[in-house]
């Protein structure tokens, strides 16, 4: 059996929200490296680093020497920025976005059997609108490739999808990949900044976002009562910001479950936060 060393690999930039509890599960089994700062659109409009915590939650919980911070043109040199802090002997890397938090029993049976596989895919349940719904259709059944094999020389072909090639030239992807059917929770929309931010850089670097998104679908969604709610639904055939010629029915449904207890305990203030953003984007 082949010994397993895992690398967690993160992008961020203006991603304090849930960071400290998605770096605090990762930390016990494996070394996280990170890369931070601006791509080409935001220093376009004067961003040189995160204006929120990001960079010194990534500091603090992870050591500068693991944090390589700058500009970039785009996530793909982001990934490729931090490959000289991934150690010769890993055999994996795991990337991981800053609002993906995976529960620890998740993570330990994950590496369990890691051995065996050349890439693992997870799918997301991903909160919208708040902590209490998640988004069904694609969004919650189409899976994810998160890890991927390492080799000495390797690099990041693309950041999305998370791709790394063989050296066959193939993706490892293509290679014994495993589909976990295993659920990490995805906090992506959420919050009214972060959701406006996703979206208008989406919008500007590939196109094929509902226009006007954030103000006629997500915001209306959230202040709306049942009804209104519906009407937008129907009107999008869901409520996921590309178009749905290009992406399916992508419904709301209410969150059944519970929380990791990282994220729970948090919960009073992460919904503080909410309320003074939805306050700021309404002024």
């Amino acid at each position: 059996m082949t010994t397993v060393s895992v690398v967690f690999q993160m992008i961020a930039f203006q991603s304090d929200y849930v960071l400290e509890p998605v770096l605090a599960a990762l930390l016990p089994y494996g070394k996280v490296i990170a890369t931070e700062g601006p791509v080409r659109y935001w220093q376009e409009r004067g961003c040189v680093t995160s204006s929120d915590q990001t960079l010194k939650i990534l500091q603090r919980r992870l050591g500068i020497e693991n944090v390589v911070s700058g500009i970039w043109e785009e996530k793909d040199k982001m990934m490729n920025a931090a490959l000289h802090l991934i150690p010769p002997e890993t055999t994996h890397v795991w990337m991981v976005d800053a609002d993906e938090y995976y529960p620890p029993a998740l993570i330990v049976k994950t590496l369990a059997t890691l051995d065996q596989y050349d890439s693992v895919n997870f799918l997301p349940l991903t909160f919208f609108g708040g902590f209490a719904h998640v988004l069904g259709g694609f969004e919650r059944t189409a899976p994810w490739t998160r890890i991927q094999r390492w080799h000495v020389g390797a690099r990041w072909q693309t950041h999305r999808p998370p791709t790394i090639l063989a050296p066959d030239g193939k993706p490892y992807r293509q290679h014994r990949p495993r589909q976990s059917g295993e659920e990490f929770y995805h906090y992506s929309y959420v919050f009214p900044q972060q959701v406006k931010n996703k979206v208008e850089y989406y919008n500007a670097t590939m196109g094929g976002v509902i226009p006007n998104y954030f103000q006629e679908v997500w915001l209306q969604w959230v202040l709306g009562d049942e009804g209104e709610r519906r009407r937008i639904e129907l009107k999008y055939d869901g409520v996921h910001e590309w178009l749905p010629a290009r992406r399916g029915a992508c419904f709301p449904s209410p969150f059944e479950g519970k929380h990791p207890p990282a994220i729970a305990e948090r919960l009073p203030e992460l919904r503080q936060r909410f309320n003074e953003e939805l306050t700021e984007v309404r002024a």
